[in-house]
């Protein structure tokens, strides 16, 4: 049982190696404590230096035993602190890539990000430098239940007050990332916002925050690449649709109508983008378009500031031809806003017809003898009867047996 549970140790290490990457050098004398973890595609570490290393060495260790490595070798480049990339050159290229030798000042916070994974021999890195841990984006909401078409306020709380190197950004998409915009936000300590500006209706709207102490040129060409933290609402994306600031109307039938059905029929009212003046309505100005004679309004009711029910009563005739253009039309006296509302179009079927003893009717004539003569449908389109004598007769027999 101890070998057992021995082996699902090691294979289990083993499993967790194969993908670790740990950052190793003079600010954490060589030692495996700071493992590189994914975050937003890129293996990512934070470190803080205790004192100043004029030429602090390091280098990236795949399983902090000196076999797997990448540093300083062929194609290898230094970058520049909060500014641009590096790159570095792993031994599985078969170079024997060196430490990287760099500045780092005491107190202060260095955020490695790497690309790639253990099959890379080029990998490039980025270095930021903060004076403190950088914060966490806790919380992200926005306004656009209210904004409409205008533009969209995204208000985000941090854990801490920024560095003075850190800026957070909003990005955002209205084509599921097929290009996206990046805007700096603003605000003092905890509490910030950024702006999405207005879009047209019925536009998708996805974003995310994030931080970042990259200049502002590198981070808008590589914004996951920037990343110190983020919020991307656990890996969903934050996300609304644009509504129309005119508002709209639907109406929807409660059931099937035809001329059976609708006296009692309900329909049921939904405002977007608008709300009713208050919960009294005067039933002359809810107004039904293209309806059947004998339709009428028996009476509104109030649900909510958008919702409402419309009672139908109807002493009609058959309806024989099925309408597909009856609305809803709410005078702008009930509403907020200025402008009258026209719901959705809604059918009304015709009633069905027994054609059934039609289809088996037949024609008989009678010519003075003693039995009838009958011609089936099949038989009289188009059938020549002749001329029929004073003792004959034509008659339509509906239905046969």
């Amino acid at each position: 049982m101890k070998r057992l549970f021995f082996m699902i140790v090691t294979i289990a290490f083993a499993m967790v190696n194969s993908y670790a990457q740990y950052l190793m050098g003079d600010f954490n004398t060589w030692q495996a404590e700071d493992l590189m973890t994914e975050s937003y595609s890129y293996y990512s570490v934070t470190v803080d230096v205790a004192s100043d290393l004029p030429s602090g060495q390091f280098l990236v260790d795949q399983s902090a035993d000196g076999v797997d490595t990448w540093g300083d070798a062929t194609d290898s480049y230094y970058p520049v602190v909060n500014m641009s990339e590096g790159q570095m050159r792993g031994s599985i290229s078969g170079d024997a890539p060196v430490t990287f030798a760099m500045s780092f000042t005491a107190g202060k916070f260095y955020t490695f990000r790497l690309e790639g994974d253990e099959t890379w021999w080029n990998r490039k890195f980025v270095i930021m430098e903060t004076d403190a841990m950088p914060v966490d984006i806790l919380t992200v909401s926005d306004n656009s239940l209210t904004e409409n078409e205008n533009d969209v306020t995204v208000s985000i709380t941090l854990s801490g007050v920024l560095s003075i190197q850190e800026t957070v950004y909003l990005r955002y998409t209205t084509d599921s990332w097929s290009t996206s915009s990046i805007v700096a936000c603003s605000g003092s300590g905890t509490d910030y916002l950024g702006v999405i500006p207005g879009q047209v209706a019925s536009t998708n709207i996805e974003y995310y925050v994030f931080s970042s102490a990259m200049e502002s040129t590198f981070v808008s060409l590589y914004p996951d690449f920037s990343t110190l933290k983020g919020n991307n609402n656990s890996g969903s994306n934050f996300t609304y649709t644009v509504t129309s600031s005119s508002g709209s109307l639907t109406a929807t039938p409660t059931g099937e109508m035809n001329s059976t059905s609708l006296d009692g029929m309900v329909l049921d009212l939904v405002l977007i983008s608008e709300s009713f003046v208050d919960g009294t309505f005067e039933q002359t100005n809810f107004t039904l378009n293209n309806a059947p004679a004998g339709l009428t309004i028996n009476g509104v009711l109030y649900s909510s500031p958008t919702e409402a029910n419309i009672q139908l009563a109807y002493t009609g005739d058959p309806i024989m031809t099925e309408i597909n253009d009856f609305n809803v039309t709410i005078a702008a006296a009930e509403l907020d806003g200025a402008t009258d509302l026209t719901s959705n179009n809604m059918t009304i079927y015709a009633d069905e017809t027994d054609t059934e003893s039609l289809y088996d009717a037949a024609v008989l004539t009678w010519e003075g003898g003693a039995e009838d003569i009958e011609y089936l449908v099949d038989d009289f389109d188009g059938h020549d009867f002749g001329t029929l004598n004073a003792s004959s007769s034509l008659y339509l027999k509906s239905g046969k047996d």
